[in-house]
Order: structure tokens, then sequence, then C-alpha cells
């Protein structure tokens, strides 16, 4: 296939784009990081808008768009460069912001975040869903275009930071807090295995059936399992001390706006499942768990002050 990424320099993007070149497609990378596509593949250096320009009038049998957060970016792919399929990168948080349980969801009258999420949070979900929308729009018009929502992941160059929080913490050996003593779930994608999945999901799947697919990986596990794992990988033993979120907001709301996992909480697996399109058994997270956190981390930063919370939690 004529294989056209927007974005796909970084972590799961970068994987896919390599796991689609080394398949043998003809792949052609718009992204503004130079020298970010792998070895065989076409990059084109610029902003999405200047990108999309410099490629008007050539045809690509498939867009996979990693980086449209508005509702104007899906429209301007089918006008530029005509798609036959055109999927946008889109997460599994979009239905939690009307608290949704179902991962294909699609939104129901515009309203308030039911959840109190972060600004940063509600406005990059809200293009999101506005580029969902768009989507939606274009399906209408007779185009073969969908939505495919993905789960938290993790993996190596993973620049979100989330597997280095719990590194730092369980490097040391001391106490370690458990948001809410880690009883919500959490469904992670091994990004390679993701990766692996959406390449034949493109290959093979009817991705024109559903508007709107889901990458979770199962049914979830309980965010404390989840920390356990880790710190059996990591190294020395540590001790999770359950705390609960109200006092945390009170006392230390720095540690909640870093920890990664608290906020999650499991969503349906759909009949609309990638893994489940291309008969792949998703693989359980692990991957990456003994490689050292690197020292320059907003995460180990926080550290010295959560080890003074949870002594003054002892001493009162």
């Amino acid at each position: 296939m004529r294989i056209l990424i927007l974005g796909g320099t970084r972590f799961l993007g970068k994987r896919v784009a390599e796991t689609l070149v080394a398949a043998g497609h003809d792949l052609t990378l718009l992204s503004r990081r130079p020298g970010s596509a792998p070895q065989g593949a076409r990059q084109v250096c610029a902003e999405r808008g200047a990108g999309l320009g410099a490629l008007k009038g050539n045809r690509f049998d498939l867009v996979l768009d990693f980086i449209c957060h508005d509702g104007e970016g899906p429209g301007a792919v089918a006008v530029s460069v005509d798609p036959e399929r055109y999927v946008l990168i889109s997460s599994t948080w979009v239905p939690r912001l009307w608290s949704g349980a179902r991962a294909d969801e699609l939104e129901p009258e515009p309203a308030p975040p039911a959840l109190d999420l972060p600004a940063v949070t509600v406005n990059y979900l809200s293009g999101k869903v506005r580029a969902e929308q768009a989507v939606s729009g274009l399906r209408k018009a007779g185009r073969n275009a969908v939505s495919l929502r993905l789960p938290i992941m993790l993996g190596e160059g993973d620049h979100t930071g989330r597997l280095d929080f719990y590194r730092h913490r369980f490097a040391d050996g001391g106490q370690v807090i458990a948001v809410g003593g880690g009883h919500n779930s959490a469904q992670i994608a091994v990004m390679d295995d993701l990766a692996q999945a959406m390449v034949q999901w493109v290959a093979v799947a009817d991705i024109g059936r559903f508007p709107v697919w889901e990458g979770l990986p199962g049914e979830g596990r309980s965010v404390r399992s989840i920390l356990e794992r880790m710190a059996d990988a990591v190294g020395p033993t540590a001790t999770l001390v359950d705390v609960p979120v109200a006092e945390l907001a009170r006392d230390f709301p720095a540690y909640l706006k870093q920890e990664p996992f608290w906020r999650e909480s499991a969503l349906l697996v759909t009949e609309a499942n990638i893994y489940a399109a291309v008969g792949m058994v998703p693989a359980v997270f692990g991957h990456g768990l003994h490689a050292p956190a690197p020292a320059a981390s907003p995460a180990a930063n926080l550290r010295p002050e959560e080890l003074r919370f949870l002594a003054n939690r002892q001493t009162h």
C-alpha cells in the first residue's frame, strides 16, 4: 500500500512506521522533526498544513493521522491527498468526558465534562471529539474514514514518563503511595504489541465496518497489581501505602497531578476491538520494567516531598 502517516516519529507512531516499512509498504511521513523517519520511508519535514499543501495531488491508499486534535484536520487531509482510507488516532479516554462505559461510544449531546479533569486533559480530549465528529462527517459523505481509540500504553521510548514515575520510586526501596489503595482498574497495552495489531488491522480488516474502533488489550487489572509487578521487576522491595484520594487532594495535590494511573478505569471491550479483528491475543504488560529510569525526570523531583509526606502521616 501507499501509506501516509501524519506524525509517526516517536513512541507508537514510530514503531508503526518501522513495522510498515519492514512489511514492504510504500511509506511517507509528514513530520516537523527532520531525520526521524525510518530508513526506507520518505519524509516531508513541515508543519501539518504546509506539509499537506506540499503533498496536494498525491494519492494514498491509507492515511494514519496521529496528530489531529481539531475538527478541521480530517477534512484537510481529504481535500489534499484524497486517501482511499483514513484513520484518526484518538483515545479511549474520550468517552470518559461523559462517563461512558464503552470504548466505542460516540459523543452524546454536548455537555460539560462529567469528570473533574485537568483543563489540559479536557482541551486535548475535546479536540479529539471534534476530530471524531469530522470523521463522522467524512463517513456521511461516503468516505472510508474511522476513528481508532487507543488506551494507555507502555514500552520503550515512552515520552510521557509514566513508567519512569514508578521506576524512580521503587528503585530506592522506600514506601510508595498507592492512590486510593490502587483498587481502580487500568487497561495497559504493550506498545510493540499494539503496533503489530494496528499494522495487521489496516492490512486485513474491513476498517469501514465500524465508525469507532478501539485497541483495549483486555478487561484490565487493578492498578495495585500493576504496581506490585513493577516493584518486583525493578529490584528492592517497596511497601505500598494506601492513601485516600481526598487526603492527597488536600495535603499533597502535586502528587495527583503527576501520578499516571489513579484516574484510570476499565471500559468494556467491544466488537470493534482491533486485536479481535486480527485474531491476536494481547500481550501481558511487563516490557521494559527492568530498565533504569533516567536521572533527569520530574518524577524524581517529587520523590523527596513524597517521602516527607509519608513520614508526617506516621507521626500523626
